[in-house]
């Protein structure tokens, strides 16, 4: 009997216990060593007071050592009762964000929590980026490691949220462990997160599992970046229950390590370098982010020399004249891997800006550094070199008008010139080459509208852009809601955006707008080509989300090589615009000309044709033989019987294009007398 139970203790053991038993790979952490600020290469700080959306009473402050400081090799995250900004209570809000963001793998965190009723402790992970529903919380998913509530003291709480699964619907999923001391003595809390599931862990128990039931995004957005935070908060709607009792302050939250772990598959590449690099490139870095390995073994390809040394995690190689394979053997306690990468050559790119400023000066260009060899620069007239001429990299006072810069490159790898041209600002011209215009038929991301700034590319009604996506100096709201694609968000009536456009042979177009909308909307967007309306008023309805993009299509227009410059005008509110996409369509003069369930009298006509239909006719196309479209209309309602005038067409054969309720669309030839 007593085997028995000894046996069972044995499987159950085995089924708590997980990091060090699963083959994970430390691949970030903090032990918090040193004095003062946090390191700023792996934490930020939120900021702000508010409430947080859960009526907290605490403004988070940004590197006040008072709220936030490592301190005998702890960080400590201090909250007190003060007045600040407007909140009675100070505290501080650390997060990893685009410094640690991870999918997948063992985060842990070693704590002693706050004590005090009032005090809500939290060690927690949020999305880096919210791409899912409407954008916000909690459709993107919220991952909470540790949670403490200072009235309910030795009580742990791991919790998700997501749309369906959150404690505003009173749906959210979660489960609760004792854990008495945790305001005397530090203990691990840790999470394990994998594609099928979440684990949670204290001091390596497990105590909660929730798993993805493989039904979308709604019940398990964990399927991309997350980073880290941890914080203490005062009061609100959880912590602040049975309010808050100002005799406790200060209170601290002291966090003695933050480790991250994760398998090789989880970890996916393990070796982080470059894909491409120019011959004789110097001081290139390679690195494995396998952190706790036994030993690294690097080797370079032939031509390569690695000027570090060998048997670290990270070494700096001098590149060759050919591409090659990077290699690392990596010994672990329980594995061993051999990693590569291929490398292959490219040619140098000069970097530098692309508008020149009169108040830019000084304008510095460069080219990687490589090794033995000579740069030979050379400047437009009145241009002259204030620094590092014959090195990779050089300041220049540049003329005042748009030219180029040449630069002759002489190595062991060959000879090479290349040049870089500086344009004027204030002027339009193509995103994001200036020198290349949006080729169609094809699709437009419209965050790439062109260069030239408020009143020339684009109209916009506020100066900032409102929105997370790209082109952060610039007026227009970007996103990238459509699919990960670009969007513009926040759209108001008035507003425009221009993009510069060529079309190579004439075709009849058709453009489609991908948009999108969580309300009811009226607004519409209208589509000009070198300043002449082609569609217009191309409606936005509700599709259920902000992110959530549907296809709206315009009416056939001709495109033709004389085609420049195309312009989006919006009108009213509550809507978002995604990919533009222009289609090649069938002209009229490809479609069946003949067809019974049709009259059309008289034909020929002087001024006006009847159209008389077996079905409903819902729009009236007109074109010329060419297939450009010179006429259209639509009808509302049941309308089997139209009088269509031709008063302004001059004489000649046109075809004419009738689009039925359900039924397709129907041409025929009708003269114009």
């Amino acid at each position: 009997m007593k085997k028995t139970i000894a046996l069972i203790i044995f499987l159950l053991s085995m089924g708590c216990v997980s990091a060090q038993q699963q083959d994970f790979h430390m691949i970030w952490q903090d032990e918090f060593d040193g004095q003062g600020h946090p390191d700023s290469s792996r934490w930020n700080y939120e900021t702000g007071g508010g409430g947080w959306g859960n009526n907290e009473l605490q403004y988070y402050t940004e590197r006040r050592l008072k709220n936030a400081r490592l301190e005998d090799g702890r960080l400590i995250i201090e909250a007190h009762k003060e007045y600040y900004q407007g909140n009675d209570y100070t505290s501080a809000r650390l997060t990893t964000k685009n410094n640690g963001d991870w999918v997948h793998g063992r985060i842990e965190a070693r704590a002693k929590l706050p004590s005090g009723t009032g005090t809500w402790p939290a060690i927690w992970m949020l999305p880096t980026e919210w791409i899912y529903g409407d954008g916000g919380w909690p459709d993107n998913g919220e991952i909470d490691i540790m949670e403490h509530v200072g009235y309910d003291e030795g009580i742990i709480h791991g919790t998700i949220h997501t749309h369906a699964y959150n404690h505003m619907d009173g749906t959210d999923k979660g489960e609760t462990t004792e854990v008495p001391d945790a305001t005397e003595a530090f203990h691990e809390y840790a999470i394990e997160w994998t594609q099928s599931e979440i684990r949670w862990y204290v001091d390596d128990q497990l105590y909660f599992t929730f798993e993805n039931e493989g039904t979308g995004w709604r019940e398990w957005p964990f399927d991309h970046p997350f980073h880290l935070l941890m914080n203490i908060a005062i009061g609100g709607n959880w912590g602040g229950i049975e309010g808050v009792d100002d005799s406790i302050f200060p209170v601290q939250m002291q966090v003695d390590y933050v480790r991250v772990y994760q398998t090789a598959d989880q970890i996916g590449e393990l070796i982080k370098g470059p894909d491409e690099l120019v011959g004789r490139q110097e001081g290139v870095s390679f690195s494995t982010p396998i952190k706790d390995a036994q030993s690294y073994q690097w080797s370079a390809p032939e031509g390569a020399e690695i000027t570090s040394a060998t048997d670290e995690r990270q070494v700096t190689v001098d590149w060759g004249c050919q591409g090659g394979e990077v290699a690392c053997t990596i010994a672990t306690s329980d594995s061993l891997y051999e990693a590569t990468r291929q490398v292959s050559l490219t040619e140098p790119q000069m970097q530098g800006p692309r508008f020149y400023n009169e108040n830019d000066d000084p304008i510095t260009f460069s080219v990687p550094e490589m090794t033995e060899t000579t740069y030979q620069w050379e400047l437009p007239e009145g241009g002259s070199f204030l620094s590092g001429e014959g090195t990779h990299l050089v300041e220049v006072d540049w003329p005042e008008r748009a030219d180029s810069i040449r630069l002759h490159i002489t190595n062991e790898c060959g000879e090479l010139t290349i040049s870089h041209f500086l344009w004027t600002p204030g002027t339009q011209y193509p995103f994001p080459d200036p020198e290349q215009p949006h080729l169609l038929p094809d699709t437009i991301d419209p965050t790439h509208y062109d260069y030239g700034g408020e009143g020339v590319a684009y109209h916009d009604n506020s100066s900032a852009n409102e929105g997370d996506g790209i082109r952060q100096d610039e007026g227009v709201d970007t996103e990238s809601m459509d699919q990960g694609h670009g969007s513009i968000g926040y759209i108001k009536p008035g507003e425009w955006v221009e993009y510069a456009i060529k079309v190579e042979e004439e075709f009849s177009a058709k453009v489609v707008l991908r948009m999108a909308s969580a309300v009811r909307t009226n607004g519409t967007v209208d589509v000009l080509v070198n300043g002449e309306t082609v569609a217009s008023d191309i409606q936005a309805h509700n599709t259920g989300e902000w992110n959530l993009f549907e296809e709206f299509e315009s009416n056939t227009f001709t495109l033709s090589p004389q085609d420049t410059l195309l312009r989006l005008e919006f009108d009213n509110y509550n809507f978002n615009l995604g990919r533009v996409i222009f289609k090649q369509v069938e002209t009229a003069l490809d479609q069946s000309p003949n067809d019974p369930s049709i009259n059309l009298y008289p034909n020929p006509a002087r001024e006006n044709l009847h159209v008389a239909s077996e079905h409903d006719i819902k729009r009236l196309e007109i074109y010329e033989l060419t297939g450009r479209l010179i006429h259209s209309e639509n009808l509302t309602g049941t309308n089997r019987n139209h009088q269509l005038s031709l008063k302004t067409l001059p004489p000649g054969m046109y075809l004419i294009r009738i689009d039925l309720a359900n039924q397709g669309s129907i041409t025929q030839k009708i003269i114009k007398k």
